[in-house]
C-alpha cells in the first residue's frame, strides 16, 4: 500500500510540473517595466496592452516582441521588441523589409533622425506603404537593438506624436 501511495504522490508531482515556456499575464498596467532588459516606460494614455512576452536573455538575431499596445478603438499599434544585431548591420535596410502586413517592402518616408530615448541615443526611421506609416525608433544598448515601432495611418500624425512622447521618456537601467 505504501508503494502505491508513493507512486501516486510522485505522479501527482510530476504531472503538476509544467516546464513549457508561457507568456506573462496581460495586465493593463500604466507602466511597462522589464528588469531583465533594463527598460521602463509609461504606456500611451488610452492604449491597451494586447501582447507581452518574456524572452530569454540568450543572444539571438531573432526579433523578439517584448510588448504590444493598441489605441482604442484600434487604429494604431506600438510594438517594442529587441534583437542582437551586429554594429555592421544596416538598420534602415532591415526595417524596410516587408513586415506588419505591408504588401511589400516599406518605402523610406524621410531621412533617419538622431534623437534621445531616455538617457540613450537612438535613431528614428520613417517608412510608408500605401496609406500606412511605420515609424521605428532603434536604440543600441550592449550589443542589442531595441525597436519601438508605431504603425498608424499616414493621415494621423497625432498618434505618432503621442508615441514619440512615450519613447522620449523611456527609462534605462
Amino acid at each position: 500500500m505504501r508503494r502505491v501511495l508513493s507512486t501516486i504522490f510522485a505522479l501527482a508531482i510530476i504531472s503538476g510540473c509544467d516546464h513549457k515556456p508561457h507568456a506573462p499575464a496581460l495586465r493593463d498596467e500604466p507602466v511597462y517595466d522589464n528588469p531583465r532588459d533594463g527598460l521602463r516606460f509609461r504606456s500611451p494614455d488610452g492604449w491597451v496592452q494586447v501582447a507581452k512576452s518574456d524572452p530569454s536573455a540568450a543572444v539571438s538575431d531573432k526579433d523578439y516582441l517584448l510588448v504590444r499596445y493598441q489605441n482604442q478603438p484600434p487604429t494604431a499599434s506600438l510594438e517594442v521588441s529587441r534583437a542582437d544585431v551586429p554594429e555592421s548591420q544596416d538598420l534602415a535596410a532591415l526595417l524596410a523589409s516587408r513586415s506588419h502586413g505591408s504588401a511589400g517592402p516599406w518605402r523610406p518616408g524621410g531621412p533617419p533622425e538622431e534623437l534621445d530615448v531616455g538617457s540613450a541615443r537612438g535613431t528614428r526611421y520613417n517608412f510608408t506603404s500605401q496609406t500606412t506609416t511605420k515609424e521605428t525608433t532603434a536604440v543600441r544598448r550592449g550589443g542589442r537593438v531595441y525597436f519601438f515601432t508605431v504603425i498608424s495611418a499616414t493621415a494621423d500624425p497625432a498618434i505618432r506624436q503621442q508615441v514619440r512622447r512615450v519613447i522620449a521618456d523611456v527609462k534605462w537601467r
